[in-house]
């Protein structure tokens, strides 16, 4: 007896986390029919990027109190706010005045004084900053325009001191920009020498001709600062977070989505040890005006032997989480306060710069319900298109596939027969190995892998009266070692390729 071979392709391309997101082409036009002749019946395709917003940036899955695995959806909202060195410390706005008896200036004499110009900051002792800063200089009651020289030795000292030339009049107040001026301080001041002169040596005044000419020092914006620092407390900018759930709109059937959880992300680079006291109002939805009552200051860890402190901190247990977010609110509008260094705890000199800060953000983590062992449909074929698998004889299912994805997939194809409305038969294969990760979760070699399955007389009598081939898949997780963390970026990938080759009687 001839028999002729046929080798039918199901071409089924699995790129990430399947589901309802394929995007499928079925394929038409004339086939030739020829022996060995490879048949597409169905083409899919989809990626972690396809199921994902492109905003989100990855998934993990992880272990519950309850002992399930679950996916993470991490996203990082725009919320993050800064305290710096020029929040740190509060300049005294303080004007300096110094009387100018013009008696003194008779015939073009020069008069100098000495003046302390203060600086002092109203939480803590400087001894040296460097400063950009804007000096205003004022005269009053003035008899005469006059030359005036400041010379302060002190600021930048490395390089002999700076002097500062003006012309003062009445009404008429001169302003200059300083920047990058290194200063070190006498007893929260800046020593100064005032040297004035009139522009005419011919002009003579009397004793009772006294003006008056003023200073101040004002836009002061800190690159360094040496000293020490009391107990602060300031505030965070205050913002709003928009609960926006559309990225998940995408995601397949049978994924749930648990309470969100709001965690408290902490960056300090400073030597100070920190107290932050959160405040969240919801707005909008059936908690509008709820507070989210944290239970204790959230301590933040100074930073140590030159390491920058990162700390993500859950607000589950310490506050009422789950009453906040009983229903999902529209908006939450957060503030925070910070005490740095409190109950002036390190009472000895530092030097902060401007990469002294402290951040404070929020992140929203949305836990899925069930995803890790779901199963999920893809796509049909449908046999009555396809008359020339009725009569295979012998036929076998061969799988092959390559995978960056770091869970095992495993792969089920249902005979479906529509007069009885029932899954007939079902042929479980594991298709693929989860592939290996390194001590981050992140994928480091991909895996590849075939199969074949002889399909028994029962079987291949089953297919031949089956009205679809349903393809469904299922996600595992996979055997790693307590602890290890598992990445799911959007460019995860998994390939896989089914094909049946058959015997035809003729």
């Amino acid at each position: 007896m001839q028999r002729n071979y046929l080798l039918v392709m199901l071409a089924i391309l699995l790129a990430g986390c399947v589901g309802d997101a394929f995007n499928t082409e079925k394929l038409s036009g004339e086939v030739e029919w020829e022996t060995g002749l490879a048949v597409p019946l169905i083409k899919a395709s989809v990626s972690m990027g396809d199921v994902f917003s492109e905003n989100t940036d990855y998934v993990k899955y992880y272990m519950d109190e309850d002992g399930n695995e679950r996916i993470m959806l991490y996203q990082d909202q725009d919320s993050v706010s800064r305290i710096g060195l020029n929040d740190l410390f509060v300049v005294n706005g303080e004007t300096t005045s110094i009387p100018v008896p013009f008696s003194l200036l008779n015939n073009g004499a020069e008069h100098s004084i000495d003046v302390n110009i203060p600086f002092n900051v109203q939480n803590g002792v400087l001894s040296s900053i460097q400063v950009d800063y804007e000096l205003r200089v004022e005269g009053s009651d003035m008899a005469a325009p006059l030359s005036l020289q400041i010379s302060m030795p002190s600021v930048n000292a490395d390089q002999g001191g700076k002097i500062i030339d003006v012309l003062v009049d009445n009404n008429q107040p001169v302003i200059q920009l300083h920047e990058d001026d290194v200063i070190d301080l006498v007893d929260g001041s800046i020593p100064a020498v005032f040297t004035f002169k009139t522009n005419d040596n011919n002009l003579w005044f009397d004793m009772y001709q006294v003006g008056n000419v003023s200073l101040s020092m004002d836009q002061i914006h800190f690159d360094s600062a040496k000293g020490r620092l009391q107990e602060i407390v300031t505030r965070f900018d205050e913002g709003i977070l928009d609960f926006d759930f559309d990225i998940f709109e995408e995601l397949p059937e049978g994924v749930e989505f648990v309470k969100p959880n709001l965690k408290l992300l902490i960056t300090n680079s400073t030597p100070f040890r920190g107290l932050i006291r959160p405040e969240f109002i919801a707005q909008g939805g059936a908690v509008d005006g709820m507070a989210l009552n944290v239970s204790e200051d959230i301590i933040v860890q100074q930073m140590e032997d030159g390491k920058v402190l990162y700390d993500t901190i859950s607000l589950s247990d310490r506050s009422n989480l789950n009453e906040f977010f009983s229903n999902v609110p529209d908006q939450i509008a957060y503030s925070a306060d910070l005490v740095l260094n409190p109950n002036n705890a390190v009472t000895e000199e530092v030097e902060l710069d401007e990469t002294s800060n402290v951040h404070f953000g929020y992140m929203i983590e949305v836990p899925a319900e069930f995803l890790v062992n779901a199963e999920f449909d893809t796509e049909t074929v449908d046999l009555n298109d396809n008359d020339f698998i009725r009569d295979f004889e012998n036929a076998q299912i061969d799988i092959n596939g390559i995978s960056n994805f770091p869970l095992q997939a495993e792969a089920f194809i249902d005979f479906y027969e529509e007069s009885s409305d029932q899954v007939t038969e079902t042929i479980h294969a594991i298709v693929l190995n989860a592939a290996e990760v390194n001590e981050k979760g992140i994928v480091v070699n991909e895996v590849t892998r075939t199969e074949r399955i002889k399909l028994t007389p029962d079987q291949i009598e089953k297919l031949a009266v089956a009205d679809q081939l349903r393809i469904r898949f299922k996600l595992q997780s996979a055997n790693y070692e307590s602890g290890q963390p598992v990445v799911l970026l959007t460019d995860n990938s998994l390939a896989v390729d089914f094909s049946i080759k058959g015997q035809i009687k003729n």
